[in-house]
């Protein structure tokens, strides 16, 4: 038999998604809201819904009829179109989705009716379920006509085993039947046990053997003459019996037991000349003796002195670390950017500026430190790499920091990057960008007659790729005269090093008043002799 499909008063709601194409998709989806109101057809079974357009009332012409197979989360619901006769339409967003009442629940309504009209037998004989002889016979009516009112015709079975019975009902436990494993645990309390005989009992077994339980005589009196191995000895007959016991030597006229907790020292006050708590507990693991060797773990030591001939024990990456000038640095960095690392906590009293650190990212990496400030919770720390190394977006391992100028495999901070046959261009050992200030050196090498060699220093900073060396004097040729050249320029990229002259004409600063002297045909050729490099 086809039970009738779920109903539910007043369900309605909105499509918050349309079946994709409108017109033929078998999925859509209500409002949020109401969605837990639409049953669930795996559980309830399948069900019609109408849809037609918002602000209208269901026609044939603007609604169609969808069952509901299944239903899943967010308010989807599983549909089959065209139901009831009714045409598909190309749902939209916002049309009405409702339960209302249609054609084919009175049709299913009247064919259950008519079902359940023909399961009813019209005959006792005809029940429809292949058996026979379903009403009283002759027979079986005779039966019931010969038992009288209020007549019993049950006669009670005799048992046998641990509980026994006769026909009367009555019924016996036989002895020793009731075991140990037949009493559910916790069903015999104290008031079931034999009452005790007397006040100052306890129950036990002083008898030999294993045997019934006994009871035993509270001691309350521990003296030789009553102590006795049949009786049991209270808390106090036993503390008054140690006290008498414990020898007092000459200085010692009490025991002060007051305030000693389990696990105290016991110390000797020579003022009360008692015994009385420390209010030092002992420790846990073992006790350092004067002459034997103890493991502090966390333990905190205020102003602790080594003696000099002291063994020491240290890690070899720690004595290897100290050894280069290196020290652990013992707690978590953490990167922030290619410049910066956080530490936890205020670290502003362990580093400083210009401090030395060493880290690993794959690769062992060298930073000096240019600033450090601590802001709650964490201390942030920028350094420089020199343009050799930044720092990665990576785990770092392996921390270290030096207070040294130069710990083993720290970049050195001046480095002699050329020193050879002078040259308008020379090649550096090293890039220019790993370093801020050069210092070079150069010679002014005269062509055309002037003699000697004069030589110049400038310093150059890398944050721009060129710069103009001044004008510098050559001298003078006599007391009226001097030379002086034109200015040179200074251009880096990489490991190359430039110098140029530009014109190179040269001139005089002083006239006499009868002549005037040029020095076109002498020229300044600039040359590059030694180049110095600094990093900071």
């Amino acid at each position: 038999m086809e039970y009738l499909y779920p109903v539910a008063n007043l369900l309605s709601s909105t499509v918050l998604t349309a079946p994709d194409p409108a017109d033929s998709g078998t999925s859509i989806q209500v409002q949020a809201a109401d969605a837990d109101n639409f049953p669930d057809p795996s559980t309830a079974g399948a069900y019609n819904l109408v849809v037609y357009p918002s602000g209208y009332q269901p026609t044939r012409t603007n609604a169609e009829i969808v069952r509901v197979t299944a239903k899943s989360g967010g308010g989807y619901l599983t549909i089959t179109r065209a139901q009831e006769g009714t045409t598909a339409k190309s749902i939209e967003v916002g049309w009405e989705i409702s339960m209302n009442i249609t054609a084919k629940m009175f049709v299913d309504i009247d064919t259950q009716m008519g079902e359940i009209e023909s399961s009813i037998p019209t005959t006792f004989d005809d029940l429809s379920d292949g058996t026979t002889n379903k009403a009283y016979t002759a027979t079986e009516k005779t039966k019931l006509a010969g038992i009288e009112d209020g007549a019993n015709k049950y006669t009670h079975p005799n048992h046998s085993g641990d509980v026994t019975s006769v026909g009367d009902g009555a019924t016996t436990i036989a002895n020793g039947a009731v075991t140990t494993d037949k009493i559910a645990s916790g069903n015999v309390t104290y008031a079931k046990i034999q009452n005790v005989s007397a006040q100052g009992k306890v129950l036990g077994r002083k008898s030999a053997l294993a045997g019934s339980v006994e009871e035993l005589d509270i001691d309350t009196d521990l003296s030789s003459t009553s102590a006795s191995d049949d009786t049991v000895p209270s808390a106090k007959a036993t503390k008054t019996y140690a006290d008498t016991k414990i020898a007092k030597t000459t200085n010692v006229t009490a025991i002060n037991e007051t305030g000693i907790a389990d696990g105290e020292v016991a110390v000797f006050n020579l003022t009360n000349k008692d015994i009385r708590t420390s209010n030092k507990t002992l420790p846990t693991d073992d006790v350092v003796g004067t002459t034997d060797t103890q493991t502090l773990t966390h333990k905190t030591l205020t102003s602790p002195k080594l003696n000099e001939d002291v063994a020491v024990t240290i890690k070899a990456s720690e004595l290897n670390g100290i050894l280069s000038g290196w020290i652990p640095a013992g707690e978590t960095w953490t990167y922030a950017s290619a410049t910066t690392f956080t530490i936890s906590g205020d670290k502003t009293s362990k580093y400083q500026k210009e401090d030395k650190v060493k880290l690993a990212q794959t690769t062992d990496k060298y930073f000096r430190i240019t600033d450090i400030s601590y802001s709650s919770p964490n201390t942030t720390v920028t350094v420089d790499g020199f343009g050799i190394y930044t720092l990665a977006n990576a785990t770092i391992t392996n921390p270290y920091y030096s207070k040294m100028d130069n710990p083993q495999g720290f970049p050195l901070k001046e480095v002699l990057l050329f020193s050879g046959t002078p040259s308008a261009s020379v090649t550096l050992s090293e890039t220019s960008d790993h370093f801020d200030i050069l210092d070079i050196w150069y010679e002014g090498n005269n062509v055309g007659g002037a003699t000697g060699i004069p030589y110049y220093y400038t310093r150059f900073d890398t944050a721009i790729d060129d710069m103009f060396a001044p004008a510098v004097d050559m001298g003078g040729i006599d007391s009226a005269y001097k030379i002086r050249t034109s200015g040179a320029y200074i251009y880096r990229s990489g490991t190359t090093l430039t110098i140029t002259s530009g014109s190179g004409v040269n001139y005089s600063t002083d006239t006499k008043s009868d002549s005037t002297v040029t020095f076109s045909d002498k020229k300044f050729i600039p040359k590059i002799t030694r180049v110095r490099g600094i990093r900071w």
